[in-house]
């Protein structure tokens, strides 16, 4: 939250940061500081002359609060003035804003502030020391350490979102196997191709000159998918012949296929299905059937899948 407060005052072009003017000169006073003593009510005072900007040095015991104008009416606030904590400067880019007044308050007691003109940068990191006080509602809160993890329901610091966002998302991320994947997210082992409580299983019959049937069984209350199949065969003389799936959703599937002479080798129909296909209903088996590859024949049918 912090941050947050010091960004928005770099946008305003107000506060003074090294980081932010790297390369720029050292600061050099320019002209005669002035003083502030500032209280528990708005002290308000002419900034000095000389410079581009102002270094506000709270020489006190107490932190102080100041605001930034162009007349003698400016007021300054506990809640939503920039705070100069006790013992520490902040320089503040008054030129660019035109601001020539300046309003200081303290919280509690009194503090005396030094107002130095000059132009350049600190040498010292003008962002180090004391903290920044944002009220609740203005903001969201950020918690501590010890908040318990949002439950889901009513308001919640940041620190117990983000507990119960582990709790909820990372921390249920299961282990991915052995060495060298940890459990984090992003690894993972892949443990099998077929879906989450798939069953495999597999169909495969050889035959001669007719015919040849494997079949991918069905079975009660699940539903059979042919992933993939191959029918090779050959014969005496060179055939076409027709194989074809049954059993599958909507239709019997049928492809054209060559049975090679024996002289020239074997005739080859292989098919795999991206995405499997499924049986025509629950309980139903899927065949894969070779054409008959007539005399002299040899002939294989098989296929693969999964119930579920």
């Amino acid at each position: 939250m912090k941050n947050l407060l010091l960004s928005l005052l770099f946008v305003a072009g107000l506060l003074v940061s090294t980081s932010a003017f790297a390369g720029t000169s050292p600061f050099t006073q320019v002209g005669s500081a002035v003083a502030l003593s500032a209280s528990t009510t708005t002290s308000n005072r002419a900034l000095p002359a000389g410079g581009d900007s102002v270094v506000v040095d709270n020489q006190g015991a107490n932190d102080a609060f100041v605001a930034f104008g162009t007349s003698s009416s400016i007021t300054a606030s506990t809640t939503t003035s920039f705070r100069v904590p006790a013992g520490t400067q902040r320089q503040f880019n008054v030129a660019a804003n035109g601001f020539t007044w300046m309003a200081a308050i303290t919280g509690a007691s009194t503090s005396n502030l030094s107002l130095v003109p000059g132009s350049g940068v600190l040498n010292s990191d003008v962002m180090s020391g004391g903290s920044v006080t944002i009220s609740d509602g203005n903001d969201v809160t950020q918690g501590a350490k010890a908040d318990a993890a949002y439950a889901g329901s009513g308001s919640a610091s940041v620190v117990a979102l983000l507990k119960g966002l582990y709790a909820t998302v990372i921390a249920p991320v299961p282990g991915c196997g052995t060495s060298p994947c940890t459990n984090e997210i992003g690894n993972f082992t892949l443990t099998s191709q077929y879906p989450v409580g798939a069953t495999p299983i597999t169909a495969s019959n050889t035959g001669t000159t007719g015919a040849t049937t494997a079949t991918l069984a069905g079975t009660s209350g699940k539903t059979t998918y042919i992933c993939g199949y191959s029918i090779r065969a050959n014969a005496t003389a060179a055939a076409t012949v027709t194989n074809t799936i049954t059993g599958t959703i909507t239709g019997t599937l049928s492809s054209a296929f060559w049975v090679a002479p024996l002289a020239s080798g074997i005739g080859v129909d292989e098919q795999i299905f991206s995405p499997c296909i499924p049986a025509s209903a629950t309980n139903t088996g899927i065949a894969i059937v070779s054409g008959a590859p007539g005399t002299g024949g040899t002939v294989s049918s098989k296929g693969w899948g999964y119930q579920k």
